[in-house]
């Protein structure tokens, strides 16, 4: 293959905050690992919802050794499924954008004296493979929860799987449920647009798959 696409949800924290060297941490050993595997080609990667989820690898005598063991078990799990993907002669690709305009709020967490801007230009977008498969990117870093919900609309919508694809085309930090920010968290201390944030790009996403959604909703296995 030219490139495979890897999509998993965890933070590259595997190093910790006293390491001050350059590293793509876990995600860097990955991509290696894959492209030796595949015997070319490149290995792309794209965080999902990584926001509530820190990486806790149990091998490995100190912090870059348990960075490389994460990042080769990664690795190895997706080059078992690239063995099972059927390449196909042609794709249908459906795309669409929707551009925000978010009000921040300044939150607990950020130092006196600091202020935000009245407004931040932003956006949500999707790519539609096949009307199958939904790629929604979300400009931040989105909460397992909020994760969760979306992927169960594009899945009654008719999707076969919805993929986030966390900290695409923006940064705009932490994208948390109403009860995650309320709860004073490190996390929604510093979650620069208030506690409906996480609700409004939830909703932002539940739009922009309503707009790309397959013409018959996919067919669902049988209960026993």
């Amino acid at each position: 293959p030219l490139a495979v696409l890897m999509n998993f949800a965890a933070h590259p924290t595997v190093l910790g905050a006293k390491n001050f060297q350059f590293s793509a941490d876990y995600v860097g050993y990955a991509r290696r690992t894959l492209e030796r595997l595949l015997g070319g080609g490149m290995a792309l990667f794209a965080n999902g919802a990584q926001g509530t989820i820190a990486p806790r690898p149990f091998r490995g005598a100190d912090e870059w050794a348990r960075a490389e063991n994460m990042g080769v078990i990664l690795a190895a799990e997706a080059f078992q499924i690239t063995q099972m993907v059927e390449p196909r002669e042609t794709v249908e690709l459906q795309t669409a954008r929707v551009p925000l305009e978010l009000k921040p709020v300044m939150p607990a967490g950020i130092p006196p004296g600091r202020t935000l801007g009245d407004t931040y230009a932003s956006e949500v977008s999707a790519v539609v493979f096949d009307r199958r498969f939904a790629f929604v990117t979300i400009p931040g870093e989105l909460s397992s929860i909020l994760n969760a919900s979306i992927k169960d609309r594009g899945k009654l919508l008719g999707f076969e799987r919805t993929f986030l694809l966390g900290l695409t085309n923006d940064a705009v930090g932490y994208i948390l449920t109403e009860d995650e920010y309320r709860h004073g968290t490190y996390e929604s201390r510093v979650s620069l647009f208030g506690p409906h944030f996480g609700s409004a790009i939830m909703n932002e996403a539940f739009l922009i798959l309503e707009k790309l959604k397959p013409a018959k909703p996919a067919s669902l296995p049988a209960t026993p």
